[in-house]
């Protein structure tokens, strides 16, 4: 049934952070102020990198050489805007908005464009690179869109940073790495354990 591989994806994901995150709050001896809206806020970034990944459809481990040769350079294209609309561009882009809005507004060592930037286009390259191992295109326009959403998510906090940075509460992090943990985990976990024949 439908659910049941959606349970199964959102699993792959949130299992491998969920332990990064027991972990990281057994490290930390004191408990911050505000943990419980910080968890809250993380489960919800969680949430969006599942949905992002489940229209991306990744390629995992799983599918390496199902579909003939490892690397099909017909599906590669390394040439910016030589071969894609206006409308995949945009989507790409608005894709993306929600992880550089998310991002600082969790983490404040994400409170520079710079940190977000290169987060987007990491986070972006592992999914581009992933896409090898199935039959999803492997575009530049790709990361370019998904890099360029989200420097524009990233000014659309700032603009709410600056509207509401009086009622804003100090951000709180278990780690200086909670976010890269999480954005790593969250590849790896689908990348290494998601394989739909299991559930077959």
């Amino acid at each position: 049934p439908p659910m049941r591989f959606f349970i199964y994806s959102l699993l792959c994901i949130f299992v491998p952070c969920l332990c990064c995150q027991f972990i990281l709050c057994v490290i930390k001896k004191r408990r911050p102020p505000y943990l419980a809206l910080h968890l809250i806020w993380t489960y919800i970034f969680l949430f969006y990198l599942f949905m992002v990944l489940e229209v991306t459809g990744i390629g995992t481990i799983w599918d390496i050489g199902k579909f003939g040769d490892i690397i099909r350079p017909e599906e590669i294209n390394l040439i910016p805007f030589s071969d894609t609309s206006f409308i995949t561009c945009f989507l790409n882009a608005f894709m993306f908005m929600p992880f550089g809005f998310l991002l600082p507004l969790i983490w404040k060592n994400y409170h520079t464009l710079t940190n977000v930037v290169l987060a987007a286009s990491a986070y972006s390259l592992a999914i581009e690179l992933c896409q090898l191992f199935n039959r999803r295109r492997t575009d530049i326009d790709d990361l370019l869109m998904n890099t360029l959403g989200a420097a524009v998510g990233f000014f659309c906090w700032r603009l709410f940073d600056l509207c509401f940075k009086k009622r804003r509460k100090k951000a709180v992090s278990l780690s200086r790495w909670e976010a890269a943990f999480y954005l790593s985990l969250s590849i790896g976990g689908q990348f290494f354990f998601l394989n739909w024949y299991w559930l077959l």
